[in-house]
């Protein structure tokens, strides 16, 4: 499925790149709704989706066209992933989480749906805690409030890594880009339990059935945030949306009517 339109926006000192899909209805008007950059009036018919650490908008090129069926999917690239620049803050959940709400001013978008995946999960729930009068649904697929969420082995495959990064990590831009994701792994996020609470828009939990998220961790996610729901997907590891994209589509298009 081809976006409708790619954009590049300038977000404090970053340039953000998202590509914009519909269908049907919403594709036909498209051009009405959408003039010189952003919504001319306040479009709640919108899913933002974003992805995990180290991927881009392309993850989610298995789901789009189904999860878009009665909206508009805006696929964004994080701060310092796929065509976005990095910038010069320190990359944090909490930064990407603000790049998200800064977006989504800048686009005229209403109240929203918000679908993140793993890292793009934990920017999505630190944005519900700050700003829940703006999302209608929450999906969240492999996410984790602090680093201990990730089950031991993933966690010293990732350390391991970000140990033997820091040598070269002055060799160029590249190599730098490389230690803050891992950074980002190892480190991030501290998200408050008993902020959870705040979320109060209709939430979805997922998770893979051999997920790198401790399974209690995800059932504490889900159990901490008012009336969420939980499911796993059969026949999946951490990324849901490529290993059985036909039973998550399902699952978020479901949750979504």
């Amino acid at each position: 499925m081809n976006p409708l339109a790619t954009h590049t926006i300038k977000i404090d000192d970053i340039q953000m790149y998202f590509e914009i899909y519909a269908k049907n209805d919403l594709e036909n008007k498209f051009h009405e709704d959408f003039v010189d950059g952003k919504f001319i009036k306040p479009c709640d018919n919108v899913v933002v989706m974003l992805h995990g650490n180290g991927e881009d908008r392309s993850i989610f090129y298995n789901n789009v066209e189904a999860v878009c069926c009665d909206n508009y999917c805006i696929l964004v690239d994080s701060r310092a992933h796929g065509k976005s620049t990095t910038g010069s803050e320190e990359l944090t959940i909490d930064l990407m989480a603000e790049d998200i709400s800064k977006l989504c001013d800048l686009l005229n978008i209403g109240k929203f749906k918000l679908v993140g995946f793993s890292d793009g999960g934990n920017v999505a729930i630190t944005y519900a805690i700050r700003h829940p009068e703006r999302l209608s649904h929450l999906v969240v697929a492999g996410a984790n409030i602090n680093p201990s969420g990730l089950k031991m082995t993933t966690r010293l495959s990732i350390f391991t890594k970000y140990l033997l990064s820091k040598p070269s990590q002055n060799k160029n831009n590249e190599a730098k880009r490389k230690l803050m994701l891992l950074n980002l792994l190892v480190n991030h996020p501290h998200i408050s339990p008993r902020l959870l609470k705040n979320i109060v828009c209709k939430t979805l939990v997922i998770e893979g059935k051999r997920d790198v998220i401790k399974p209690s961790h995800t059932k504490l996610i889900s159990d901490l945030i008012p009336n969420a729901d939980h499911i796993i997907i059969p026949d999946s590891g951490h990324n849901v949306f490529c290993d059985n994209a036909e039973f998550t589509n399902k699952t978020i298009v479901d949750f979504f009517s």
